[in-house]
C-alpha cells in the first residue's frame, strides 16, 4: 500500500528479535538496533534473555545475508554509552563483514545531553579516530554541542557507510 501510496522510502526499525523476511520485499531502508555484540548485553538492553540477545544478532545476519542490497539498505544503529565503547569496534566490524551500513550515536540523556560519560573521553574519542582511520571524511555537519554534529564516513576498504554522531 505505501508504493500506491507515493512513498519514495519505505523504511522499518526493528530490534531483529523476530525474523519477518517479508519485510525485504516490501522496505527499502531496514533499521536495526545493536550496541553489542555480547548476546546477554543485547538481551539486556531489550529487557529480555541472553538467548533472545543471540536471536537478535543472528537474525541481523540473516537479513543482510537475504537481502538485495539493490532494493534494500540496510543499517545497524549503535548507541554509545560509556560503558559500551569496546563493543561498539565489535559491531563496526560486524557491520562491515556483513557489507550493510553504521550509525552511531552517543547514547542522550533524559535531560537531553549526551552521556556525560562521553563528553572528554579519550577511549569515546579513540574510536572516532579509528573510525575515521579506515575512512574518508564525505560530511560533517556540526553543532556547538560538546560531542555533537555527524559525519558521514565511507570505508574505502569494504565500500560501507558510517554515520557517526558526536
Amino acid at each position: 500500500e505505501c508504493e500506491v501510496l507515493g512513498f519514495d522510502t519505505i523504511a522499518v526499525n526493528t530490534n531483529a528479535l523476530k525474523y519477518s523476511p517479508e519485510i525485504l520485499e516490501h522496505a527499502n531502508m531496514l533499521v536495526v538496533s545493536l550496541s553489542s555484540m555480547n548476546p546477554k548485553d543485547v538481551g539486556d538492553n531489550f529487557g529480555l534473555s541472553e538467548i533472545d540477545g543471540q536471536r537478535a544478532i543472528n537474525n541481523i545476519r540473516k537479513y543482510a545475508q537475504e537481502r538485495d542490497p539493490s532494493s534494500t539498505q540496510m543499517v545497524v544503529n549503535a548507541v554509545v554509552t560509556g560503558d559500551n565503547i569496546d563493543d561498539i569496534y565489535r559491531v563496526a566490524n560486524y557491520c562491515s563483514d556483513l557489507g550493510i551500513l553504521l550509525n552511531i550515536a552517543p547514547a542522550i540523556m533524559p535531560n537531553g545531553r549526551p552521556d556525560k560519560r562521553l563528553v572528554g573521553n579519550l577511549e569515546y574519542q579513540r574510536l572516532i579516530d579509528d573510525l575515521k582511520a579506515v575512512t574518508h571524511v564525505k560530511e560533517f555537519v556540526f553543532s556547538s554541542d560538546d560531542i555533537s554534529g555527524a559525519e558521514v564516513l565511507e570505508t574505502e576498504k569494504f565500500g560501507i557507510k558510517l554515520l557517526v554522531e558526536r
